[in-house]
């Protein structure tokens, strides 16, 4: 008797973590494709998709979401603007929007027939590798591992005018600054811009099958490149004892036209070293599918 209770014991709790693992995991990944597939008409394969159940020490769950048995992202100097995976409570419809950011880094940069030539971009950048170096870290140049760019997808408003998460950008001299504009309803542009998009899929179709040429013109979006360096930092032992050099990405985002904040010498060479790079790569591009920008993090004035 006391066999058979323990051995019912032992089945109830691998049946619940059977449930934890594989059953719940799967109903989540379910539902969110016959989201995708009722809501927005597309058809994603329910096994490239991994969601798990969230917890951290802080007490707060939620749902891990991510892309899995599809093709990476395979570009060693351009990478995707990376989105939120975790998500409080009902997981938004947007997982999808990582192919727009894949197509930009993969195709649309190389596309020829759009006047873009990003291999040429590459040879230039290796070609004047040190001189960026030097450019942007100054006297610890020779500490400079890699340089590449971000892809961020901004939303064409009017007259140079781009929204970019809640706020409205405008680009000039390739600087990416926030403006204010009070009447500017953020929740209103995304609600008209769901819509769109609806309407862009009014048609059923399969997630490999989607168009993101044609994705990005039907939505105005506007990709741009923001460029980023890989450096390594020296620790003397006094420093640190567990270790002697440390890897940072130094980005290229500052606080450069408020006037609470006056750059420094250094910081004006840096911004001048990267639009001399964008001024001379532009003969190998077409600005009208995407450009790159140095990103302005001062307050709109």
């Amino acid at each position: 008797m006391i066999r058979k209770i323990l051995l019912g014991i032992l089945l109830i709790i691998m049946f619940k973590i059977a449930s934890c693992v594989y059953i719940k995991p799967y109903q989540w990944k379910l539902a969110y494709v016959n989201r995708y597939n009722k809501e927005l008409n597309i058809m994603m394969n329910v096994r490239n998709i991994k969601i798990t159940r969230h917890y951290d020490t802080g007490g707060n769950t939620g749902y891990d979401i991510e892309w899995i048995r599809t093709k990476k992202f395979e570009n060693d100097i351009v990478k995707p603007e990376e989105y939120d995976t975790w998500y409080e409570n009902e997981i938004p419809l947007n997982i999808h929007l990582l192919g727009e950011n894949n197509y930009v880094g993969e195709k649309l940069i190389y596309d020829k027939s759009k006047g873009n030539h990003f291999e040429k971009i590459e040879e230039y950048i290796e070609k004047h590798k040190e001189e960026i170096f030097k450019g942007m870290l100054g006297e610890t140049w020779e500490n400079g591992i890699n340089i590449r760019f971000y892809t961020l997808i901004l939303h064409k408003l009017d007259d140079n005018k781009y929204v970019w998460y809640n706020d409205i950008h405008e680009i000039k001299d390739n600087i990416l600054r926030e403006v204010k504009n009070e009447n500017f309803d953020s929740d209103l542009f995304y609600k008209e811009r769901d819509l769109k998009e609806k309407e862009f899929f009014k048609t059923k179709i399969k997630y490999e099958d989607i168009d993101w040429g044609k994705y990005i013109e039907y939505m105005e979006d506007y990709p741009v490149l923001v460029m980023e360096i890989e450096y390594k930092v020296l620790h003397s032992e006094e420093e640190n004892e567990m270790y002697k050099e440390d890897y940072h990405i130094y980005s290229s985002d500052f606080n450069i036209l408020s006037s609470s904040s006056k750059l420094s010498e250094i910081g004006i060479r840096r911004i001048n070293t990267r639009q001399k790079i964008y001024k001379d790569v532009e003969k190998f591009y077409n600005k009208v599918t995407f450009t790159f920008v140095i990103r302005d993090l001062s307050d709109p004035e």
